[in-house]
C-alpha cells in the first residue's frame, strides 16, 4: 500500500498546496441500493436452482440450451451476490483522497488509473452523511437517488464524487469548507 500523501502530491500542480490526504476505508460496505441488487441476485440463483431440478428429470431435446441458461443465471447471481462486493472492496483499497488549496482529488487505481478533480470554487454542494456503523461519507455536488447513477464505467458500483471515511470525517469536512471559503474569498 502506498502512502496517500505521496500519491496525491504527485498530482499537484506547482501553485497548489496539499491540505489533507487519506484513503477510502477498505471494508465491505452495503449501500441502500445493494439490498435491491442482492434480492435480484438471490432471485437469479433461485431460478437457477429451480432450473437444475427440472433438467435432472428431463429427457428434453433442449436440455443443453437449458443447462447453458442455468449456468448463465448462476454466474450472474454469483457476480451480484459475491464478486461485485469483492471487486468493490478491492477498488476501495486502491482509492486515495486528497484536498489541496484549489481542488478535491480522488485517485482510483483499479483496472486503470483515474484521477478525478473537483474544483473548490465551482463546487455547488457538500454533504456530510453519517451511517449507523460510524462510517462517514462526504458527497460533492448534488445527490442522486441511491447514488447508482454515478457508478463507474468499469462496472463497479462505486460513487466517484465522494469521500468514504471511517475517521476524522467531520474534521476533513470542515477543512474542505474552510479551503473553499478562502479560495472564493481570494477571487
Amino acid at each position: 500500500m502506498q502512502n496517500p500523501e505521496d500519491v496525491i502530491k504527485a498530482e499537484l500542480i506547482p501553485s497548489e498546496q496539499l491540505l489533507w490526504a487519506g484513503r477510502a476505508h477498505a471494508v465491505f460496505l452495503l449501500h441502500a441500493y445493494d439490498y435491491y441488487v442482492i434480492a435480484f441476485g438471490l432471485l437469479l440463483c433461485t431460478i437457477a436452482i429451480f432450473g437444475i431440478s427440472t433438467i435432472r428429470d428431463s429427457a428434453d431435446p433442449y436440455t443443453a440450451i437449458r443447462i447453458i441458461c442455468v449456468i448463465a443465471f448462476f454466474v450472474m447471481g454469483g457476480y451480484i451476490l459475491v464478486a461485485r462486493l469483492l471487486l468493490e472492496y478491492r477498488q476501495r483499497r486502491r482509492t486515495y483522497y486528497g484536498l489541496s488549496t484549489h481542488r478535491i482529488i480522488i485517485i482510483a487505481d483499479f483496472f486503470h488509473r483515474e484521477v478525478i478533480s473537483i474544483n473548490l470554487d465551482t463546487l455547488s454542494d457538500i454533504t456530510l452523511k453519517e451511517r449507523r456503523n460510524n462510517s462517514w461519507t462526504i458527497i460533492f455536488g448534488p445527490q442522486q437517488l441511491f447514488n447508482v447513477f454515478q457508478c463507474s464505467y468499469d462496472g463497479i458500483w462505486f460513487t466517484k464524487s465522494q469521500f468514504e471515511l471511517t475517521s476524522n470525517a467531520r474534521e476533513v469536512y470542515e477543512t474542505i469548507l474552510t479551503a473553499r471559503r478562502e479560495l472564493i474569498g481570494k477571487k
